[in-house]
């Protein structure tokens, strides 16, 4: 089973591969984010809708069946300098000290230096996808939780093992 994002995962882990931030141009595209486990509740509440009959046509039906997940969105480029900030903290990052108070290292990448880097995943770093999960919480009452902030560290921890095991 895939447990691992694969536009963030692999942004964390050409962080650590280049020690800085990379950014698609300006890092100005955005993107919505979505964590696993508000992604599973939004479908539990669908299937506990399910269950009990409800056929709200807001819910079901050719007009109405559909279902956006997000909770935030954000800049590429802030999602690459949080990450490096989170590969500082957890000291991952050469010459750079993780207590210091460094200005985020960044690095301005042009679409054949991302795909050179980091495959085709690392386009979306320069795509808009955005999209606002209005019916999920207007008739289900789903509330995500979770940011990509806050789950940034361990991802970064993740790939960081993952490149120790690869060598």
């Amino acid at each position: 089973m895939n447990r691992r994002s694969r536009q963030l995962n692999t942004l964390a882990r050409s962080v650590l591969k280049t020690q800085k931030a990379p950014l698609i141009g300006r890092g100005l595209a955005r993107w919505n984010f979505i964590h696993v486990h508000d992604l599973s509740t939004l479908f539990r509440l669908l299937a506990e809708a399910a269950a009990i009959h409800n056929i709200n046509a807001e819910l079901w039906g050719a007009e109405s069946g559909y279902y956006l997940a997000e909770n935030e969105d954000h800049a590429w480029g802030d999602i690459a300098r949080w990450a490096w900030i989170a590969a500082r903290e957890e000291g991952l990052l050469k010459d750079v000290s993780k207590d210091g108070n460094v200005d985020v290292q960044t690095v301005q990448m042009d679409k054949k230096e991302a795909l050179d880097l980091a495959g085709f995943e690392a386009l979306s770093w320069g795509m808009n996808s955005r999209g606002e999960a209005r019916r999920a919480k207007k008739y289900l009452g789903w509330k995500p939780e979770h940011n990509v902030r806050e789950a940034l560290p361990g991802i970064v921890r993740v790939e960081n093992e993952a490149l120790d095991s690869a060598t």
